[in-house]
This record gives C-alpha cells, structure tokens and sequence, in this order.
C-alpha cells in the first residue's frame, strides 16, 4: 500500500488521498475523518432510575450515546450502559478520546448525585 501511495504521490505531486483536517479521503462520506468509535461501559445506576429519556437527552448534550452493553440493536439491559462517541467526522483522535474522557467523567459525577437524590 504504501509503494502505491509513494507512486501516486511522484505522479501527482501530492498525497491526494489524505486530508490533514479530515483524514484519509475515501468514496463512502461514513469513511471521512478518523472514523474511530471509542466505548466504556459504565454502570448508572441513578441515570436508570431518573429514566432513558433523561440519559439520552443529556448524552445527546455531551457528543456521545448510550447503548446496550449487547450491540446497537440489544436493547438496554440493567444499568450498565456502553457510552460511545457520537460523532466521527471531522475530528482527530485526539478530540474524540477527550469527548469521551470528559462525558464519562460527567455521567458518572451526575450519576452519583442522581443516586443520592432518588433513593
């Protein structure tokens, strides 16, 4: 792969292929970008008693989602949730990772507060 991308780019003169903003440029627009999906699984106890609607609203706020711990279409079971990134495109490594840290660390904080609250 790389002898290819070394012939084109002495073709061409430059590395078409790859964007510094957005990454490496495919055909299908769900390839731009990094594409990275980074998930942890988290147990909220307090955000399961304060209701889905209410987690998803507030995943909704901080760039991620919330799914069950068995895939996209497993429905959510218990309390622990696989929280992922939302968006892909258009962002590093990087800032997608501190999404994560920073929505993780804020669902779990709000998570504690919502158990004391609705005991």
């Amino acid at each position: 792969i790389n002898t290819i991308g070394d012939s084109v780019k002495a073709e061409c003169g430059n590395n078409f292929m790859c964007d510094p903003k957005l990454g490496f440029i495919h055909s299908c627009p769900t390839n731009l970008g990094t594409g990275m999906r980074a998930s942890v699984h988290i147990d909220l106890p307090g955000w399961t008693k304060a209701g889905l609607k209410m987690l998803e609203k507030r995943c909704k706020e901080l760039k991620v989602q919330p799914r069950g711990t068995k895939g996209e279409s497993g429905g959510m079971t218990g309390v622990t949730y696989d929280i992922s990134n939302k968006h892909r495109l258009g962002y590093t490594e990087v800032q997608l990772v501190q999404t994560m840290i920073t929505a993780v660390n804020t669902l779990h904080k709000e998570d504690i507060i919502l158990q004391k609250k609705l005991r």
